[in-house]
């Protein structure tokens, strides 16, 4: 028996040594990828030569289903690579452009410190008991406080969600599991803080504004037909266990409210000022932001020790475990470069323009159907997302750059709300403990009603932008 102890602990002193070195590597590459970006300096090779070793020792650490599509991925871009004669200046840049990525995976998940240190959970938990005699209104909040802690959180909101509203899951797991994720989708279409808006925005070269006012309009939308959907379930809801939580008292809960409205508006103006100011990348942006304003805002509130701990944990179970996204998204990216390189791309815009002379409501619905369709498949969005963002230009199918970027984080949305390999649904099924398969009959139809609504709302918008 004590030989069987040691060698378990052997075998987890040397998985505990992996994790670390893991995210030194990634640690590294992207303080190294920051200090390039906003100093300019640096060495193109050393940086590449430093993205491929962290690459091949990370690869092997990751989950099997993110791996395969990984792997796959870079093979497959090699082959376009090499077939059709890329330069080496091409492979280069094509990997130097996608490591912004690394520092916004490392960088986001900070984020979640302050808010756990502050203890805004309990201000949604207090909202949530002075509108407990009104079913209709609890949907709302829960909906509300998922896209609210997502937009600046991302997955890390899914956790505090589902420990918040625990007695609501319990009482109707059906409802108020959609309530979260929908929630969560919809921050993803307008919040640049999650990968598909950072990506799609750095991919057409666009500013987050005017794209956020747009993309906000969608948000509403969506959330009204989220309400709509829930109107025909809250009659037979029970109500919240007002005894489930413990109430604050007002001016605690006046002052935390305060304290999340300020830091919430302080996250997305800040981006807005810095993206004006600077002429940085948006992710590099977000990216600085996400860190300086984490330290920031848990020095204000007061919570340095607890902060020292809440690190310590990230250095030790976060940073080493953000490998499996950031590498699939980086790699996709990088696929989407070498697919470039092939004729295909031009095949892929001539179906839509053909299209396009018919019915241009079709062919954004065509766009956000494949994303989703692919993402059904197990094709992760980035990969559908970034092919079309490269190969599709906007001005040929008569749509504005903006509303392109809107129809791409709608589908990328939609397809992370239905993917049976994104990481919502994995972490979903393990949190809330239910199938995928439920998962899926829960939100199928309010991510259909959500793309034939949003396909008639932006060919309106879009002929009122080409026509002013």
């Amino acid at each position: 028996m004590e030989k069987i102890e040691m060698k378990r602990q052997l075998l987890s002193d040397r998985l505990q040594y992996a994790s670390s070195i893991r995210g030194a590597l990634l640690f590294l590459l992207g303080a190294i990828y920051l200090v390039y970006s906003v100093l300019g300096a640096g060495n193109d090779t050393l940086i590449v030569s430093a993205a491929v070793i962290t690459f091949l020792y990370c690869f092997f650490f990751m989950n099997k289903a993110p791996r395969r599509i990984t792997f796959v991925l870079v093979i497959i871009g090699h082959v376009f690579y090499f077939y059709y004669g890329g330069a080496v200046s091409y492979w280069k840049e094509a990997i130097l452009l996608n490591l912004a990525f690394v520092p916004l995976f490392l960088s986001v998940p900070l984020l979640s410190i302050p808010m756990r240190l502050g203890g805004y959970d309990g201000t949604i938990v207090t909202i949530i008991n002075k509108w407990s005699d009104k079913p209709f209104f609890v949907p709302i909040i829960v909906l509300g406080s998922s896209a609210l802690l997502t937009s600046f959180m991302n997955i890390g909101a899914l956790r505090v969600s589902t420990d918040l509203f625990r007695p609501l899951l319990e009482s109707s797991r059906g409802t108020y599991t959609k309530a979260i994720m929908q929630g969560f989708c919809l921050s993803i279409i307008f919040s640049p803080y999650i990968a598909g808006v950072a990506i799609i925005l750095f991919i057409l070269d666009l500013t987050l504004i005017p794209f956020l006012f747009y993309a906000l309009i969608f948000v509403i939308l969506g959330f009204f037909i989220s309400l709509f959907l829930f109107r025909i379930e809250v009659r037979s809801l029970p109500t919240w266990n007002a005894d489930a939580k413990t109430i604050s008292d007002e001016p605690e809960t006046r002052k935390k409210l305060l304290e999340l409205t300020i830091g919430f508006l302080g996250l997305f103006g800040s981006i807005i000022i810095l993206d004006r100011i600077f002429d940085f990348n948006l992710i590099i942006i977000v990216s600085l932001i996400a860190i300086v304003s984490s330290l920031l805002w848990s020095s204000l509130i007061r919570k340095k020790d607890e902060m020292k701990s809440e690190l310590k944990n990230y250095r030790k179970n976060i940073l080493p475990n953000v490998h499996n996204e950031s590498l699939m998204i980086i790699t996709a990216s990088f696929f989407s470069h070498m697919f470039q390189l092939s004729p295909f791309p031009q095949y892929i815009l001539s179906i839509f323009v053909f299209f396009t002379n018919h019915s241009q409501v079709f062919v954004i619905l065509m766009i956000l159907s494949s994303i989703v369709l692919f993402s059904l498949l197990g094709v992760h969005q980035i990969v559908t997302v970034s092919i079309m963002a490269n190969s599709i230009d906007p001005n040929s199918l008569d749509l504005s750059s903006i509303m392109f970027a809107i129809t791409l984080t709608i589908g990328w949305a939609m397809g992370t709300l239905l993917s049976p390999v994104s990481a919502l649904n994995i972490i979903g099924t393990n949190l809330l403990n239910v199938r995928y398969q439920d998962l899926l009959k829960w939100n199928w139809q309010f991510a259909i009603i959500m793309m034939i609504i949003t396909s008639i709302m932006i060919t309106l918008i879009n002929y009122i932008i080409l026509a002013l």
